[in-house]
C-alpha cells in the first residue's frame, strides 16, 4: 500500500487537528489488519510471529493514545 505523506509544511491549527484525527483513524485500520494477520498466524501455528504482531498492535494502540493526548492539548488552546 502506498500512502501519501507530507513533511515540513506549515499547517493551521484546524489542519493539525484534522491530520492527527486522520492518523489515529489510519492507525486503527492498520491495527485491524494486524489483528486479522494475527489470527492467520495463529491458525498456522506461528506462535512467535503471532506474539510479535500482538506486540505491534499494542504499540499502535499506545501511539494512538499519545496522538489523542496531543489532540486534547491542541484543542485546549
Amino acid at each position: 500500500m502506498e500512502h501519501e505523506h507530507t513533511h515540513h509544511e506549515e499547517h493551521s491549527i484546524k489542519e493539525l487537528i484534522l491530520l492527527i484525527k486522520y492518523l489515529v483513524k489510519h492507525n486503527e485500520s492498520h491495527t485491524k489488519e494486524l489483528d486479522d494477520l494475527c489470527d492467520e498466524l495463529s491458525e498456522h501455528g506461528f506462535t512467535n510471529a503471532h506474539e510479535y504482531v500482538i506486540n505491534a498492535i499494542k504499540k499502535y494502540e499506545e501511539g494512538n493514545a499519545l496522538l489523542s493526548k496531543a489532540l486534547e492539548e491542541i484543542k485546549e488552546d
